[in-house]
């Protein structure tokens, strides 16, 4: 038994697997330990402020990305020259950072006055701006660290960032007023994500040195390879966080912030087996990039696993779940937990379509992947609107689990179909470099 564990861990898309599976999960947990040191700390408006902040500068840092993850992920293997392709994305990032989180503050008033008070001192909004930037390059940088199935410096990263910033929030509160403790542990405590993987980057990408001029954005290569296979992405990818982005805020103005509360709570609970197995589909890409003639054989590896763990995983939840949601109170027992368990069951298609998303990537079916993504976030809100309006918060659960099923089924029988017909698998790697 040993001796098998210690073969399958060497092998590099279990191992990181696990890496970045652990990575989510010990993000969720120190996030969970931040708000609850937070809400005693501090009054629930400052909390609710500082927690309006933070997801601002997390969704500017990833707009900020461009997908340009996914694009040193699959180039950087083979690239002529690594260095100045990744010296372009970091800079590419770092700027696009800037511009945003500046954009954010110059029209704050109109979409989010609730974020004001950031403008009660100047320094205020250059702590936003460190932040923002920070976290886009500590963000790329990882992605860098997947591509070169160096997983362990992410997972070390991140792991110094929250415990840096859960020991700061608690030193800070002393000397800082209000919100301005969390803004600033969370700024000190990226600028040591992005310092501590600057310092393993050479590690990581042995022979790394930065190296950047203004034509390396303005090469054909550049513009018709990675910067396409970047950008169509990174609209897929936008598409993809659909069900977690939108969907709790129509469920707000549909049923009220009450119910609104139960059903953000149960549906972050549930979609969190999801979204830390499906961190293999990461670890998929990077391998299937390296080394495109086993992707086949890696998929099917990745689904056995993945099917194991969400499936594991679900039933823990489901076992749980009135232990999980008795802590938040009673309500929540009567109102999510049937939505809880549909919802923590639908992990097992979700994490499966995921990981067929990523092979897709590595055969340079963008426009498949693209469709993919797109379908499966709208079929999926058109089945939870189909199930709230029959049966009620049950019925979101009920759509959504359907929607996944339904999905990788046509997934399954679209590639099968795809396999009889080797001339429509023909979107080789020089197809897609020459824009076709």
């Amino acid at each position: 038994m040993i001796a098998w564990l210690k073969t399958h861990l060497r092998t590099p898309l279990y191992f990181n697997s696990y890496l970045l599976i652990a990575m989510r999960a010990l993000g969720t947990i120190f996030g969970f330990v931040f708000w609850a040191l937070a809400a005693r700390l501090m009054a629930d408006t400052d909390v609710g402020l500082a927690s309006g902040i933070m997801s601002a500068t997390m969704l500017i840092s990833g707009l900020a990305q461009l997908g340009l993850g996914y694009g040193l992920t699959r180039h950087l293997p083979k690239a002529e020259d690594p260095n100045r392709l990744l010296s372009m994305a970091l800079v590419t990032s770092a700027l696009m950072g800037l511009v945003l989180a500046v954009l954010f503050l110059l029209f704050l008033r109109w979409w989010s006055p609730a974020l004001l008070p950031l403008y009660d001192h100047p320094i205020y909004l250059l702590f936003f701006v460190v932040l923002v930037v920070n976290w886009s390059l500590s963000t790329l940088l990882h992605w860098v660290f997947v591509a070169k199935r160096q997983v362990i410096y992410s997972f070390t990263r991140q792991t110094g960032h929250m415990a840096i910033a859960v020991v700061l929030l608690v030193a800070l509160q002393f000397v800082m007023p209000g919100f301005t403790a969390a803004l600033v542990a969370h700024m000190l405590a990226a600028i040591f994500s992005v310092l501590f993987s600057w310092q393993a980057l050479p590690k990581a990408h042995p022979g790394f040195r930065f190296g950047f001029a203004l034509r390396d954005f303005l090469a054909p290569a550049v513009r018709k390879t990675f910067a396409r296979y970047s950008f169509i992405n990174y609209v897929a990818d936008q598409f993809h966080k659909v069900p977690d982005t939108l969907l709790p805020l129509l469920i707000i103005n549909q049923f009220g912030p009450q119910r609104g509360a139960y059903f953000f709570v149960v549906w972050t609970i549930g979609r969190a087996v999801s979204t830390w197995v499906s961190s293999m589909s990461q670890s998929l890409f990077a391998e299937g990039a390296n080394n495109p003639a086993a992707a086949g054989a890696l998929f099917k590896r990745a689904a056995l696993l993945g099917t194991l763990l969400s499936g594991g995983m679900a039933a823990a939840i489901v076992l749980a779940g009135p232990l999980i949601l008795g802590i938040y109170g009673p309500n929540y027992v009567e109102e999510g937990l049937g939505l809880l368990d549909f919802v923590a069951v639908s992990a097992v298609p979700t994490v499966l379509i995921s990981l067929f998303s990523s092979h897709l990537l590595v055969h340079d079916r963008l426009r498949a992947m693209t469709v993919l993504r797109i379908t499966n976030s709208v079929t999926g809100l058109i089945f939870i609107y189909i199930g709230i309006s029959q049966i009620g918060f049950l019925g979101a659960g009920i759509g959504w689990l359907a929607s996944q099923i339904v999905i990788l089924i046509v997934c399954q029988i679209w590639w099968q179909w795809q396999k009889r017909n080797p001339k429509s698998v023909s979107s080789t790697i020089e197809q897609a470099e020459t824009g076709a």
